[in-house]
């Protein structure tokens, strides 16, 4: 039987998309849409966790927690976000054991200095190309089977697409599987005020220049995931849009339900029924009855 670990490598070699869960429910719901993979990403699980931004607040026991939970209700790789690794290079190398342990298949860790900040915020730092590497280099050793992935992330497009790919070069000599050279700025600007045809050639120019698998966060504007895959990059990641969306369903519905008395209004604008028996169906509520029944 094919364990998850060797299920993700062989998703890397073959090019794949998914999306970021923040609880088993949202990792169970997109097993259940096709999803061959589970991301677990600090911006949600900080957010719904424990109400705090992605500032590097969450703990490591409190990752690994949910990558148990997360584990025990998917049959899907599970990959983690690990910020910059809980500390030191002996944090980082417990973190690796504990989350391996806890169910995961691959980590995500960055080249961001301590503590790290959400992209979107002003403040972020880089640490040095040598200490960065050597992150890596400790998260590679650490791992106890050999196909765990260790993916390496660089926050270096503050800098430039030069150094993102000089960066992401050494990350993959010093132990890393796969990159993530992030791209949520460009040449300067946010990327969502880029030209998407210059964003384009530049992902073509990381796939051709970076010596091994590329992950996209989210895709170039105008572009679709399997565009993406097309260009070569071997992972296309969406990891907040499930927090997000939950984020504006919640808000607009109990701003409905204080303005109306009434609940129903917000599923009556929608066009849509509430179904309780939906959300219970997604969780193989039936294989629960038939348990409970010694069927």
């Amino acid at each position: 039987m094919t364990s998850r670990h060797e299920q993700l490598r062989t998703l890397f070699a073959n090019g794949f998309t998914t999306v970021g869960a923040y609880d088993p429910f949202t990792a169970k719901i997109a097993e259940n849409h096709g999803y061959p993979a589970t991301y677990i990403g600090s911006f949600s699980f900080e957010l719904a966790g424990i109400a705090a931004p992605d500032m590097g607040l969450m703990t490591l026991t409190e990752l690994a927690t949910l990558v148990s939970r997360v584990s025990a209700v998917t049959t899907t790789p599970i990959l983690c976000d690990v910020d910059t690794g809980f500390g030191g290079l002996n944090n980082i190398w417990r973190t690796v054991q504990v989350l391996e342990a806890a169910g995961a298949s691959a980590l995500q860790i960055e080249d961001q200095a301590f503590p790290k900040v959400c992209p979107i915020l002003p403040g972020k730092s880089l640490v040095s190309i040598e200490e960065a590497a050597e992150r890596i280099s400790v998260a590679s050793n650490a791992r106890r089977d050999p196909n765990f992935m260790v993916i390496a992330r660089s926050d270096a497009d503050v800098v430039s697409v030069d150094e993102l790919i000089r960066r992401s070069n050494r990350y993959l000599e010093s132990g890393a599987d796969a990159v993530l050279p992030m791209m949520l700025s460009y040449e300067g600007r946010p990327h969502t005020e880029a030209d998407p045809a210059a964003l384009r050639s530049a992902y073509i120019r990381l796939v051709k220049e970076i010596d091994g698998p590329v992950v996209a966060l989210d895709t170039v504007p105008g572009m679709t995931s399997d565009e993406m895959l097309e260009l070569g990059i071997s992972f296309v990641l969406f990891p907040t849009a499930a927090i997000e969306a939950a984020f504006t369903a919640v808000e607009q519905l109990f701003a409905s339900t204080q303005q109306t008395g009434r609940q129903e209004t917000y599923f009556e604008q929608l066009g849509i029924i509430q179904d309780r028996m939906a959300l219970m169906d997604a969780v193989g509520v039936n294989d629960f009855l038939s348990r409970a029944a010694g069927k």
